[in-house]
């Protein structure tokens, strides 16, 4: 089933006025909006550009056959944020008589993930598998130290920073803690992650502050360790009848993604469910209070956007 897509500023949810000038995809509603969104979007807008222009030749040519590139057929495009140099590898710069100066951070990039899958024998429901172990694997340095680093995916449709839906249901791939504390110490705290850590505060805090959506707090709250990789899905229909499909990530999931890997762990949304919580039950305990509703519905996130919160806890 197709979903509408997002037509709003990627930072505000304001109605957009112009896209991005370069890619002519993610759109804004304001000079500040791009510009305070522009050192996380110009880390990968001309290569998402060249991506796309590629894409139109190619339809213009007529190469969408079902002979073409493998790549092309069997692979979706994926959002890496590299961990950076192993801990074991690392190298650094230096000059004459000062400490060494550590490589800077790897930025996000752009990968191809190929999908397989399988049918299911008793229902003939086919599923889609993405094939991620390659881009841990490289993680784990010249020794076998981080080889029982195993990634799993963490899911989510809401974009709690921004306080919206998701373009896509995004699935990003990590190495849990729960994994190992050996074999996961032993890879490299992400670098790419924390780089990012300035976007979504700045000019733009006013309109963000003014529409409802929370700014980007000084992120991350979650320790990164090995790559992150995140993949985009449409979003289930059904468990068995339809269970979402890969497919491309576009400028927006980055934009989504980006805010999730920064925001992951944030305490501050427990907090304010809990609140949410307190407060609906004291209303409860004291007859239904209409007021105390009110209150919570006109507090800083709406009264839909802590629900989805809610479910998002419980899940």
């Amino acid at each position: 089933m197709a979903t509408a897509e997002i037509v709003v500023c990627a930072l505000c949810n304001n109605p957009p006025t112009s896209p991005c000038p370069d890619c002519q995809e993610l759109l804004y509603c304001s000079a500040a909006c791009q510009a305070n969104d522009a050192p996380v979007h110009r880390l990968v807008c001309a290569e998402f550009s060249a991506l796309s222009l590629k894409k139109q030749s190619e339809e213009t040519a007529g190469d969408g056959d079902d002979d073409g590139d493998d790549t092309e057929q069997n692979h979706v495009l994926g959002v890496l944020f590299p961990a950076g140099a192993h801990t074991a590898t690392a190298t650094a710069t230096t000059t004459s008589s000062t400490a060494p100066t550590p490589p800077p951070p790897p930025p996000p990039a752009l990968v191809r993930v190929h999908i397989g899958g399988f049918t299911d024998p008793d229902s003939g429901i086919s599923f889609q598998e993405a094939e991620v172990a390659p881009f841990f694997a490289a993680a784990s340095g010249p020794d076998d130290t981080a080889a029982a680093a195993v990634p799993e995916p963490l899911h989510t449709e809401r974009n709690r920073v921004r306080n919206r839906d998701t373009r896509s249901m995004l699935e990003v791939w990590h190495v849990p803690a729960a994994s190992g504390s050996s074999s996961r110490l032993a890879l490299a705290k992400n670098a790419c992650v924390p780089s990012l850590g300035s976007a979504g505060t700045g000019d733009a805090a006013g309109t963000a502050e003014s529409n409802g959506t929370q700014l980007q707090q000084p992120g991350p709250f979650f320790e990164w360790r090995g790559p992150v990789l995140v993949l985009a899905m449409t979003r289930p229909t059904g468990f068995m009848v339809d269970p979402g499909a890969y497919r491309d990530c576009a400028l927006q999931d980055y934009r989504d993604a980006v805010d999730f890997v920064l925001d992951y762990g944030n305490d501050l949304h427990a907090r304010r469910t809990q609140e949410v919580l307190a407060t609906l039950g004291a209303g409860a305990e004291a007859g239904g209070d209409d007021h105390r509703v009110t209150e919570v519905e006109e507090a800083e996130e709406p009264a839909e956007a802590a629900k989805t919160v809610v479910i998002e806890m419980q899940g």
